[in-house]
């Protein structure tokens, strides 16, 4: 249908429904096979040493189309030194891309989204 380029507003809107629906859908599918892999021990953490920071901003990116379409303003304060810690760069991202989609999804329009990420002790 957005192939076709219709000008209709209304034929627009429903290819937005449609495209955000199968957006939210496939997450749900994604989540289930994740829970699945999870309780059946298939899911095996690649644990390295990485920078919060890094993990913050590739979930940024992954979310931003999500959030420029709402209008939010989203605000990311890190640490101007390294943040280290030891973990699984791909789900430690997909935590904060959840939390980032999240605040989206129920967040207002043209409303603002913030994040810090600051050490406290040993802690993140």
């Amino acid at each position: 249908m957005r192939l076709k380029g219709s000008r209709d507003p209304q034929i627009t809107w429903c290819v937005g429904v449609i495209e955000r629906q199968s957006q939210q859908l496939t997450r749900l599918v994604d989540d289930l096979l994740d829970v699945s892999r999870i309780t059946r021990g298939k899911i095996h953490l690649q644990l390295e040493t990485l920078d919060l920071a890094s993990v913050v901003t590739a979930a940024v990116e992954t979310c931003r189309p999500v959030i420029d379409a709402m209008h939010h303003t989203l605000d990311v304060t890190v640490p101007t030194s390294p943040l280290m810690l030891r973990g699984d760069a791909t789900r430690l991202t997909q935590v904060v891309a959840n939390l980032l989609n999240n605040a989206s999804k129920f967040q207002h329009t043209h409303g603002r989204i913030d994040v810090f990420v600051r050490r406290d002790g040993d802690h993140a």
